[in-house]
C-alpha cells in the first residue's frame, strides 16, 4: 500500500469516527443543555417564517415552507404546548385560525445554531481556516457526485435534497 491510500484510509476512518463521536456529542451537551431547544428542521423553519411575518394561517405556512398541512398542524401544536406560538381566530373571519410567535419562541430563535461547540474552539484560527477549505472541497465533491447518479427515483430524491441544502447553505452558486 502506498503512503497515500494509507493517508486516505487513517483520513475515512477519522471521518467515521468523527460521525460517531459528534452524534454522542450532540445526544449529551445538546439535548440535555436545553430541552427548548429547536432546530432549523419542521418547529425551526415554522418559527423563523412566523418571526419574518406573524400571524399566518397553517394552510399558508405550509405553502410557503411546501410542507403538508397535516405536518404544520403537528408542528403547530407541538410549539404551542411549548408556549412558542399562539393560536387564535381572525377579527375579520371568526372561522380562520392564525398562529402567532410568541416572546418565549422568539427567544428560542435566538438559540438555534448559537452555541459553538467546545472541539471547534480549540482550533487556532489557520486550524479553522485550514479546516474550512478541506470541509469545502469534500462537499463540493459530495455534491457533484450526487449530481451525476440521479438516475434512479432514490437517487433522484437524494440529489433533491442535496441542491435544496445546497442552496440553502450555499445560495444559488
Amino acid at each position: 500500500m502506498d503512503k497515500r491510500n494509507y493517508q486516505e484510509e487513517i483520513v475515512t476512518g477519522k471521518l467515521t469516527e468523527f460521525e460517531i463521536v459528534n452524534r454522542i456529542y450532540d445526544d449529551i451537551f445538546k439535548q440535555s443543555k436545553n430541552s427548548q431547544k429547536i432546530t432549523t428542521q419542521g418547529q425551526g423553519k415554522i418559527l423563523l417564517l412566523l418571526s419574518q411575518e406573524n400571524r399566518l394561517r397553517e394552510k399558508e405556512i405550509a405553502k410557503e415552507l411546501d410542507m403538508s398541512p397535516q405536518s404544520v398542524g403537528e408542528f403547530v401544536n407541538k410549539l404551542q404546548k411549548k408556549n412558542m406560538v399562539e393560536i387564535f381566530r381572525s377579527e375579520k373571519d371568526k372561522r380562520i385560525k392564525l398562529v402567532s410567535i410568541t416572546s418565549t419562541g422568539l427567544s428560542a430563535l435566538d438559540s438555534i445554531d448559537e452555541d459553538i461547540p467546545n472541539f471547534v474552539k480549540v482550533l487556532s484560527d489557520k486550524d479553522l481556516e485550514n479546516l474550512e477549505q478541506i470541509y469545502s472541497k469534500m462537499i463540493d465533491s459530495m455534491y457533484d457526485s450526487i449530481n451525476e447518479n440521479s438516475s434512479n427515483i432514490i437517487n433522484k430524491i437524494h440529489k433533491f435534497f442535496a441542491n435544496k441544502y445546497k442552496k440553502e447553505f450555499h445560495g444559488d452558486k
